[in-house]
């Protein structure tokens, strides 16, 4: 025989009303109801509406939200955080000369070579004469340029985020050109009919060396000693003194150790005898050295890392120089009804190795 169903509550739809709790609401009313609760939930409620006063809960008739809306809790920190590019280092290796013109199409190193032999005198012989010889090195000036449009609405709108548009637009292109110029003082410009060169790829530099083997059977740093190391630069030094035929003294003359980005720390190597570095080494023994470092140094020579060795000066002469004629250059403005428009540009005959004699380069460190 089945069971009957137990009916709990009948309410006719016309008595149906919206229902609130209060404080004498129990979970058995509301289980008449249909609405269930568990019992030790129903009572911390029951508590809380005594402690805040509250007799009745009220039916929410709007979206739920927080009290407050978020932009109202938000501090902006003064400093915006701008974003990085890599390290921009030719003017660490190479002195900036500033030449020419804007409108120039080339710049020109003279050659100078003088010629003389002297000979034993004689009360009768003619006399020997010397001369000179004259030749030219050029270079080709590249022009590159960068420019901005900002609109009326633009700048105000950004004036709302404490931010000047038109001044952020004008720092891009700066840093653009920078990069720009940056590029072509390490790997030149080539369209085909220029000279345009850059420090790594001078026709003036001499072939690379590769240094010598070590104990492990490789030639790269991360697999030398500290005694290894040292060799591969003190080797590179003497090769550099015998090359110059003396002109170079390491122990006064200033000269530049240029090392990729990804084995100068190998500089770091300690001796297992007195705990000094190979930098430590190098820094007493050869108080001129100055050692730099690029990214454009790693895997410079088809894939492998290099470093080079040369002179700031010859004699009294720049050994290498970075040939720019214009920096930054403002080429004009536009107004516009709505908007304004800015173009800049820079000029560079790039790197040019005036005595490449006092210089070398090594490979597969």
């Amino acid at each position: 025989m089945a069971q009957p169903s137990i009916v709990k509550c009948v309410i006719p739809s016309s008595k149906i009303r919206g229902y609130t709790m209060d404080s004498k609401t129990t979970n058995v009313t509301l289980d008449k109801l249909g609405i269930h609760y568990d019992k030790s939930a129903l009572n911390r409620m029951i508590r809380q509406y005594k402690r805040t006063g509250m007799d009745a809960l009220t039916s929410s008739i709007t979206t739920p939200s927080i009290t407050t809306p978020i932009q109202f809790l938000q501090t902006f920190l003064a400093e915006p955080i701008y974003t990085v590019t890599a390290s921009r280092d030719i003017d660490k290796l190479v002195n900036r000369t500033i030449v020419g013109s804007f409108e120039d199409e080339e710049i020109v190193a003279r050659v100078v070579e003088k010629i003389g032999s002297a000979r034993p005198m004689t009360d009768y012989g003619a006399a020997n004469n010397s001369d000179w010889n004259l030749n030219f090195e050029t270079r080709t000036i590249v022009r590159y340029e960068d420019g901005f449009e900002c609109s009326i609405l633009e700048e105000m709108r950004a004036g709302r985020i404490q931010v000047n548009s038109a001044q952020m637009k004008r720092d891009a292109v700066a840093e653009s050109l920078a990069i720009t110029m940056n590029e072509i003082g390490f790997y030149g410009y080539n369209d085909g009919e220029n000279r345009t060169y850059g420090f790594l790829n001078d026709p003036n530099q001499s072939a690379y060396k590769t240094v010598a083997e070590g104990a492990s059977g490789y030639t790269t740093w991360d697999k030398k000693t500290f005694f290894e190391i040292q060799a591969d630069i003190r080797t590179a030094i003497a090769t550099l003194r015998e090359q110059t035929k003396n002109l170079f003294n390491p122990m006064r003359d200033a000269f530049v150790l240029a090392i990729s980005l990804d084995k100068v720390d190998y500089l770091g190597v300690t001796s297992t005898y007195t705990l000094d570095s190979v930098k430590d080494w190098l820094t007493k023994t050869y108080p001129g050295c100055r050692v730099e470092t690029a990214p454009e140094l790693t895997g410079a020579n088809g894939g492998a890392d290099v470093f080079y060795l040369y002179l700031e000066k010859l004699g009294n002469q720049t050994v290498v120089e970075h040939n720019i004629v214009d920096t930054f250059r403002l080429l004009g403005t536009e107004k516009r009804v709505k908007s304004f428009l800015e173009d800049y540009a820079n000029a560079t005959a790039g790197v040019l190795w005036r005595h490449p004699v006092a210089m070398l380069r090594y490979t597969g460190i």
